[in-house]
């Protein structure tokens, strides 16, 4: 079987679309032919591993995808129509929702997509991000021996509600092109809910993120240390992550804590000006992106989830293969993740003292502490690499 992943920019990036991608395409490539298409550019390959066996695909037209205002009369039309439908929604209903698929998905560009994406002869397309949209536009002009999938990699509010980005104002066209996709593949069974009921789109199935580390070697739950994984960003709550901890302090004197990964450099010197003005400077520690995260989840006891929103959570699923109980707050899709009180705490939505306090009560009980790291190990075992595939290839036959 042919297989395309489109997946554009996310290529060149350090983020969990990239990652994941990277670990399905690798198992798959075992026994099917796969590609991953993605955009032109300048950067550097992935950061992360591609089978030498999958075929990397690199389109000038998919770069339209990240347009910028064109100079002509017409890109000047159409970037116009994109603005004034992004500050007012004015496009967005079905009286006007043609003159904004004009202007956001060009003929030019759709017809150069067609053209490659027929010359391949894909049997699979599985498009993420805002290539979502731009597949679901072309899918009534590719062959029908070919399936078309969306894969989403956030939850439904972040992809229709977060202003100018994705699906921002975009709801006519998701309601009158999604459902020309073989299926929309979600990450879990709160947005398929939100999917059906919002836009009462039906071709709506959910798939979980695989587990992107496997270890025999497990925490051992006795190191006073809580860690946290991910990108430093607005999205990722790390200023609640260090208020919270600042609370935590004030009543306790031993654990710290640990921040591994990246952002810009502006938003980690604000984050660490931020432990300072809590007087937590000495007990936190920034280590950046590093590829070897499996020593700092063995180094720490507890996993500290934070994100404002997320359609995933890869790094709890890595957490609790690793024996970390989670504590997190109330988001989609953590009451799917974690058991509360068997594998994790879930805290109310952004209550930094309360989340003080779940900190509190996991590090002040050892056996509690124990007793959730064996059940979040059991817990992750529902999302191994060969579940999750066996999943996908389901979907490529039904």
């Amino acid at each position: 079987m042919k297989i395309c992943f489109w997946i554009g920019n996310a290529y060149y990036r350090k983020a969990g679309t990239n990652k994941i991608v990277c670990t399905v395409a690798n198992e798959l490539v075992k026994n099917h032919d796969v590609s991953i298409l993605v955009s032109q550019s300048n950067e550097c390959e992935s950061v992360f591993k591609y089978d030498e066996r999958i075929k990397i695909e690199k389109l000038q037209a998919a770069n339209f995808v990240y347009r910028k205002s064109k100079k002509s009369p017409i890109g000047l039309k159409q970037s116009f129509i994109r603005m004034i439908n992004n500050k007012t929604g004015f496009f967005n209903n079905p009286q006007r929702y043609k003159v904004a698929k004009k202007a956001f998905y060009p003929e030019k560009y759709t017809t150069l997509l067609e053209t490659f994406l027929l010359s391949k002869d894909y049997d699979v397309i599985i498009a993420t991000g805002s290539e979502i949209l731009w597949l679901a536009v072309l899918a009534e002009n590719l062959t029908s021996k070919t399936k078309v999938f969306g894969w989403q990699h956030n939850n439904y509010k972040s992809y229709v509600s977060r202003k100018n980005v994705l699906f921002w104002k975009k709801e006519e066209l998701l309601k009158r092109y999604i459902p020309k996709l073989d299926k929309l593949i979600v990450l879990n069974p709160y947005d398929k809910i939100a999917y059906l009921q919002n836009l009462g789109l039906k071709k709506v199935d959910f798939i979980g993120n695989p587990l992107t580390i496997k270890s025999s070697i497990k925490t051992n739950a006795n190191n006073k240390q809580f860690i946290f994984v991910g990108r430093l960003s607005n999205q990722k709550g790390v200023d609640f992550l260090i208020d919270s901890f600042a609370f935590f302090c004030q009543h306790n004197n031993d654990w710290k804590l640990v921040v591994v990964g990246d952002g810009t450099e502006r938003f980690r010197n604000r984050l660490i000006r931020r432990t300072w003005h809590r007087n937590v400077q000495d007990r936190v520690r920034f280590v950046g992106f590093t590829s070897d995260v499996l020593k700092y989840y063995l180094e720490s006891s507890i996993y500290l989830m934070t994100s404002r929103y997320e359609g995933w959570g890869l790094v709890v699923t890595e957490a609790m293969q690793l024996g970390l109980p989670v504590i997190a707050y109330d988001i989609v899709p953590m009451e799917y993740l974690i058991d509360h009180s068997e594998n994790g705490l879930i805290v109310g939505q952004f209550n930094t003292r309360r989340y003080a306090a779940a900190m509190l009560k996991l590090a002040n009980d050892y056996e509690m502490r124990l007793k959730m790291s064996e059940s979040a190990i059991k817990k992750s075992e529902d999302f191994s690499l060969e579940k999750i595939i066996s999943e996908w290839e389901k979907c490529f036959v039904n």
